[in-house]
């Protein structure tokens, strides 16, 4: 049976009040807001040039629009207070109808949207609609949580994208219980696998540019650790974190402290690219036509796995050394 109006109200002073609701009360107020996009598309399928007041109007007549309206809109000053909850989980992730965006301007608060709100982003785990895991991690998972996960086909034409995803369009799923995982949220699940995660950097000029290091570190990464790589939305572009094991998050450590420049440098010495291109690349945020990309992804990968080789090799003989010089001062 749908929320009514009267409840979602109360809920709304619930949350004012108390300061969060119940899982079971944010499914139904979710499943609400589901109903609604769906009739919003069927109403713009029918009458493409309608507006939102009149597509409001004409939803009033089935469903309690102006309660959900005030409950997302209290919603929002929580997000803008950058408190978190339950109530997260009642908000649904679309940016495909303008009507919802007047509905639920929780969303875009939550995404750091600073025509809506000037406040700090949702919480990272809050904002998380891509889990994308490679070979070596999917095998681990239980079978009704891969069940979950679709392959991505679609990119088989890049052997570096070739990962199982998950997607979903409700906020807070990474922290939601799931019946898969026998009551466990994905966070909860990842914990108990002793899994960690590490943020890559990205800066919103240079995100899809030739010199951006977290790119050629993802495809890195993708290749030689358990690799799971979750994605979190925001205004121009989206946060991503790295979740692996302990080799795996000092490996991304170690691949992330190589400049962009040692990088270059190496293309350049492999012909690759010129030294014209590489300073071009630099003094364009990495945009430049007929860049040899493939070429330079696959010289990338090579030489960070050289770095980190290099560099584990470098460790263990220190580690060696530092060993027998404490054993030689204890027999002293």
């Amino acid at each position: 049976m749908m929320i009514d109006a009267s409840r979602i109200e109360q809920l709304t002073q619930k949350l004012e009040i108390q300061g969060d609701i119940t899982i079971e009360e944010a499914d139904k107020i979710y499943a609400l807001a589901s109903s609604v996009v769906k009739a919003a598309y069927d109403v713009i399928d029918r009458r493409p040039a309608i507006d939102e007041r009149e597509i409001h109007e004409l939803l009033s007549k089935d469903f309690p629009v102006s309660a959900l309206m005030r409950w997302y809109n209290t919603v929002t000053d929580k997000i803008r207070a950058s408190q978190s909850g339950n109530f997260i989980f009642s908000i649904l992730i679309d940016f495909g109808s303008y009507y919802y965006h007047h509905l639920n301007i929780a969303v875009k608060t939550l995404k750091g949207d600073i025509s809506y709100s000037k406040s700090p982003l949702g919480a990272f785990e809050d904002r998380i609609t891509s889990i994308r895991a490679n070979k070596q991690i999917y095998k681990l998972f239980p079978k009704p949580f891969k069940e979950l996960f679709q392959w991505r086909e679609n990119f088989q034409w890049d052997p570096y994208k070739r990962l199982f995803e998950l997607k979903t369009n409700r906020a807070g799923f990474y922290r939601y219980p799931l019946r898969e995982l026998e009551g466990d949220s994905i966070l909860q699940f990842f914990r108990k696998l002793s899994l960690k995660s590490i943020m890559i950097p990205q800066e919103e000029n240079t995100i899809i540019s030739a010199i951006n290091v977290g790119r050629y570190v993802l495809a890195y990464l993708k290749e030689k650790v358990p690799f799971i790589q979750v994605s979190a939305i925001r205004k121009y572009h989206n946060d991503i974190a790295v979740v692996t094991n302990d080799e795996g998050l000092s490996i991304a450590k170690r691949a992330l402290e190589i400049p962009i420049e040692d990088l270059l440098k190496n293309a350049v010495a492999q012909n690759i690219i010129d030294t014209k291109t590489a300073k071009n690349l630099l003094s364009t945020n990495g945009f430049l036509a007929g860049f040899p990309e493939m070429a330079f992804l696959k010289a990338n990968i090579k030489y960070i796995d050289d770095i980190i080789k290099m560099k584990t090799e470098w460790e263990n003989v220190r580690n060696v050394i530092e060993n027998e010089t404490g054993y030689l001062e204890e027999i002293r």
